[in-house]
């Protein structure tokens, strides 16, 4: 197992790993979702929905106040015990697993479709992990650098929508609240799953040096990914309208083809290519969180090697999901109630921590 003081992470490597973390291909038919139900008012669900990882970095600051050297991994064989703690351990590892598989066969089918469809999804696959699993098995310090350089190499892409503004139409977005207050709450229901991956704040804490504040860091992450979440949406509005962007699979796509430069036929391909590098960050790191977390749970095999014995399994699961709409289905069904068990667990832990169940292993 790693040492964490040979691993500390900088705080500008830990908000990129948190922005890596949170931002998968599901932006890409965010603005789908969020329209689908709060209509013109997506953009205002989009938003709400930041009060899902707001209030897990509530609850990741106070363990770490309480246990700065203890991730949740640790925590919870202290409080449940060895054996009731590794299977909650292995429920919550698995959610980082169903999210990395889930992004390397979400932008898998948005390469296959519209930049390479003479490559096979294995092909892909395969090389999407082979990237991943060597930054993961290279350990924390690399993750964090390789973040911290791939978000300025890639910020571009943040930026690529907002070009097709100058085309949009304000009357898109009126009247505002129209859509009605129980479809904005519907529309909040399919944001929130959109935050998943804040919960790498509960296992990467005990990287970061104990005099940094984990909670500034991490609201600034939030802030930013829920700035680019509602703009994204809002512009998708804009653009397209309720009605069309309803008839995209990924609308944020077809908003970058409104875009014309000089001698670039398409300027779609840059917008996927750089997208592409930014899954890339995603991947790696839930990668990371699935190999660290089976070695907190089974001791006797290093992290290294489970890096080596994960790289089929992820390639073999992400090709199982099938196409967008499939992988749209299950997803749909997977994470909002895996999204209610991990509030509801954390808590829980929570409280049990401030009645002093994590001071010392239980027996």
């Amino acid at each position: 197992m790693e040492n964490k003081e040979e691993n500390v992470l900088t705080p500008s490597q830990l908000t990129f790993i948190i922005i890596a973390s949170i931002i998968g291909v599901s932006v890409l038919n965010l603005p789908r979702s969020a329209i689908k139900s709060a209509k013109q008012d997506g953009w205002i669900a989009v938003l709400i929905g930041s009060i899902y990882p707001i209030y897990m970095i509530v609850i990741a600051n106070y363990m770490r106040k309480k246990h700065p050297k203890e991730d949740i991994l640790d925590l919870n064989k202290n409080i449940y015990g060895k054996f009731f703690g590794n299977i909650f351990n292995l429920v919550f590892i698995l959610f980082f697993f169903i999210i990395g598989t889930d992004v390397a066969a979400g932008i898998s089918n948005a390469i296959r479709i519209y930049i390479v469809n003479f490559l096979g999804v294995w092909n892909i696959l395969t090389l999407l992990f082979l990237v991943s699993a060597y930054a993961v098995y290279s350990g924390t310090k690399a993750l964090g650098r390789l973040n911290e350089i791939l978000f300025y190499i890639t910020f571009l892409v943040y930026l690529v929508p907002f070009f097709s503004i100058q085309k949009s139409h304000i009357s898109n977005m009126q009247p505002i609240f129209g859509a009605g207050v129980q479809n904005i709450l519907k529309g909040i229901k399919e944001t929130t799953t959109a935050y998943s991956g804040i919960e790498i704040l509960f296992i990467v804490y005990p990287f970061v040096d104990e005099n940094v504040s984990i909670k500034k860091i991490a609201f600034k992450s939030v802030a930013f990914i829920s700035i680019i979440y509602t703009l994204f949406t809002l512009i998708t509005i804009l653009y397209l309208g309720v009605d069309a962007a309803l008839k995209f699979l990924w609308p944020l796509v077809t908003v970058t083809e409104s875009i014309e430069i000089p001698i670039i036929n398409s300027f779609r391909y840059i917008f996927l290519s750089l997208w592409t590098m930014t899954m890339i960050k995603c991947i790696t790191v839930h990668y990371y969180l699935v190999t660290y977390g089976f070695s907190k749970i089974f001791t006797k095999v290093s992290r290294k090697n489970w890096v080596l014995l994960f790289y089929p399994v992820m390639v073999i699961v992400s090709s199982l999901y099938g196409n967008p709409a499939k992988r749209r289905t299950f997803l749909d069904m997977i994470f909002p109630p895996y999204a209610a068990y991990n509030i509801i667990f954390v808590s829980i832990t929570a409280i049990l921590i401030a009645l002093g169940k994590g001071d010392k292993r239980e027996k």
